[in-house]
């Protein structure tokens, strides 16, 4: 599955952090896209690809809750920076305990390049290749 960050224009400054386990994670966006009652559609900022994500994006959640929004959405008033090392943090501190994440799985996006390089949106692509 994946934990991805998502961004809307219409809400600057906040960041959607939910999971999938869907292998293509724009699928996701789609579907989340067509039901919300968003004024401007969210767009993929970033994906960690990991074993157990439903369990990882609970974890990221909880880590993350004073800067939650609204206790019953996926909303986050912090940079993508800190989403992104929360995620991280925790995705490869559960892969080091062997808990909830298999390390024989691609844990961040830039394995997952070489296995569905068609599922990762371009600029995620490029803004892995660049670090």
């Amino acid at each position: 599955g994946w934990v991805y960050v998502l961004a809307t224009p219409s809400q600057p400054g906040m960041y959607k952090i939910g999971y999938t386990d869907q292998e293509d994670v724009q699928e996701r966006v789609k579907q989340i896209n067509r039901s919300t009652g968003l004024a401007l559609n969210c767009d993929l900022q970033w994906a960690f690809r990991c074993f157990n994500a439903k369990r990882l994006e609970g974890e990221v959640h909880k880590r993350l809750s004073s800067a939650r929004v609204n206790n019953r959405k996926e909303w986050f008033a912090i940079s993508l920076t800190e989403a992104k090392e929360a995620i991280k943090e925790l995705g490869n501190e559960k892969l080091d305990e062997k808990r909830l994440y298999n390390a024989g799985t691609f844990q961040i996006i830039g394995s997952a390049l070489n296995i569905c390089p068609e599922s990762i949106p371009k600029n995620i692509k490029n803004d892995y290749e660049k670090n």
